[in-house]
């Protein structure tokens, strides 16, 4: 197998567990972003820099990783 096809074939075996990985840290973190005052602001965007790069990383640098 090329190594292309065997990272697209890693990639799609993986890729429904990262996605709700990834779903479930987004979760996790919606009463952070609820939150008010100097601690909410401070964790806003604690989901977007923590959950979907997670997802990018695990989809698309780890499948092609020997």
């Amino acid at each position: 197998m090329k190594p292309y096809e065997a990272a697209m074939k890693g990639a799609s075996e993986i890729g429904f567990t990262v996605l709700s990985m990834s779903t479930s840290l987004v979760a996790v973190f919606i009463p952070i972003l609820l939150m008010g005052g100097v601690v909410g602001r401070l964790f806003a965007n604690l989901p977007l820099f923590s959950a979907w790069p997670s997802a990018f990383r695990f989809l698309f640098l780890s499948p092609p990783l020997p």
